[in-house]
């Protein structure tokens, strides 16, 4: 990957991951409403930079694996805050990785065809993944 694309795709991922909420406080079911919504922005705004950040970075590209790692704590904060075992946290995070590019590479290659509010769809979505968090998590303040 050309190292201008890996510096836009870093800083691109940076920005989005902080606009979540780096510093804010929040109830748990509005950051992982925040971060979903940055997600689909994220892969709406960036289609090229989306699709080639979705491989894990190169072990010898320091600089794209510390952005990543970077999005990957926010994800652990807002998603898997009380979860002790990182083990856990790390398979909430991916679930919740697949469910939203799951939609989006949907939404962006007109999968939806259906009449039906896609927005709507989403919603529940996000829906679904905020009341499966509960089942693991309270609905706390979380630092994000």
């Amino acid at each position: 990957m050309r190292l201008e694309l890996k510096a836009n795709i870093a800083h691109k991922l940076r920005g989005s991951a902080l606009a979540v909420g780096a510093g804010r406080v929040a109830r748990a079911a509005e950051a992982i409403e925040a971060m979903a919504l940055a997600y689909r922005a994220f892969a709406h705004a960036h289609p090229g930079l989306y699709s080639a950040g979705l491989r894990a970075a190169d072990p010898e590209d320091s600089a794209l694996l510390e952005v990543q790692a970077e999005v990957v704590e926010i994800a652990l904060r807002v998603l898997a805050a009380t979860q002790s075992d990182r083990d856990e946290a790390i398979h909430t995070v991916r679930i919740w990785r697949s469910m939203l590019h799951g939609f989006v590479a949907l939404e962006t290659n007109s999968g939806f065809g259906l009449p039906q509010d896609i927005d709507e769809t989403f919603r529940r979505l996000v829906l679904l993944m905020i009341q499966a968090t509960r089942e693991e998590t309270t609905d706390e303040y979380l630092v994000v």
